[in-house]
């Protein structure tokens, strides 16, 4: 198989964090800034309003829809490490990623490690897509210029190995885990 760029479109995360913020507002009123919690609720000021995550997904629809050599991903529940595993597994190939490379807000950070949350395995949005195609720069250029954050974070590769690069570390990706909303509403008695 060729190789194939893969491409992430939006921040990883993104939908656990704001499902977290929503159920712990006190716990975060008393560790984060007044304007730190405006940001994460109400985005950056000043700034256009961005798409709905719905008119992100149809923007992402939308632009590959005619493309022949596109394979496209949708995730959400398990967030984005069980998602490369899914990706891999439906594809059949093998993998390189880049994980400096992998969207993440700040705010989604700073959530996660105060709950002792992983964010590679938090609850993602509709907007999340991994998508595999030999034209990445031509698709993240297109998908940006309408509104759709977007960033190639890897390649396909010739084996079957599945590989996370990060800084000097290597590690395999590894099959879908539990996600880290559930595990949350677990420890706080909401689910069993």
């Amino acid at each position: 198989m060729e190789s194939r760029d893969i491409i992430l479109t939006e921040y990883v995360g993104r939908a656990g964090t704001l499902l977290i913020c929503e159920q712990e507002r006190e716990a975060l009123r008393k560790r984060f800034s007044p304007a730190f919690l405006e940001y994460i609720f109400e985005g950056e000021p000043d700034r256009h309003p961005e798409l709905s995550a719905e008119d992100k997904a149809l923007a992402i629809r939308e632009e590959v829809k005619d493309r022949k050599d596109v394979f496209c991903f949708g995730f959400s529940e398990g967030g984005f490490f069980s998602a490369l595993w899914s990706f891999a597994e439906a594809m059949k190939c093998g993998m390189d990623i880049y994980l400096d490379s992998v969207p993440m807000k700040q705010e989604t950070i700073e959530v996660c490690e105060v709950f002792e949350i992983n964010p590679y395995y938090l609850l993602c949005g509709d907007e999340n897509v991994l998508i595999a195609c030999s034209c990445g720069s031509e698709l993240v250029r297109s998908l940006r210029s309408r509104g759709v954050r977007a960033e190639i974070v890897g390649s396909t590769n010739g084996t079957k190995n599945r590989i996370i690069h990060q800084r000097d570390t290597d590690r395999f990706v590894t099959r879908p885990m539990k996600d880290e909303w559930v595990h949350y509403l677990e420890r706080k008695g909401k689910i069993s």
